[in-house]
């Protein structure tokens, strides 16, 4: 069996390829998902900003495998907004709080899991 650089085997998931890779100071690292979680969850404990997804029952925002990093408090979404090109999306604005209690918002389209946020002064 494969072993990836953080000592375990892939994820047997079903999803993607059992592993992700973690890109830091030019090296690239393969690591299991529960390990690339725990990274994740320690560069959010880091930061100041974070790129996460929402899950689809808008609870949560996790990593790309389904680890949890912040629990989602409100979700608001706009109104219809146009592109140049004739595209139509909504912004959907999101509050979430991570386990440490810091407060967080972010905005992205509706039409995406996938959501920027910044700490929020409480």
């Amino acid at each position: 069996m494969e072993t990836l650089e953080c000592g375990h085997a892939p994820t047997p998931s079903g999803i993607g390829t059992g592993y992700a890779t973690w890109v830091a100071d030019g090296k690239a690292e393969r690591l299991c998902y529960p390990c690339a979680d725990a990274r994740m969850r320690q560069e959010v404990r880091d930061n100041v900003r974070f790129t996460g997804y929402v899950n689809s029952a808008g609870t949560h925002i996790v990593t790309w495998s389904g680890g949890e990093l912040a629990k989602v408090v409100r979700i608001d979404v706009g109104r219809p907004r146009y592109t140049p090109t004739g595209g139509r999306y909504r912004m959907r604005h999101v509050t979430a709080r991570t386990p440490d209690g810091r407060r967080w918002s972010g905005r992205g389209s509706d039409a995406h899991d996938v959501i920027g946020l910044r700490t929020v002064a409480s």
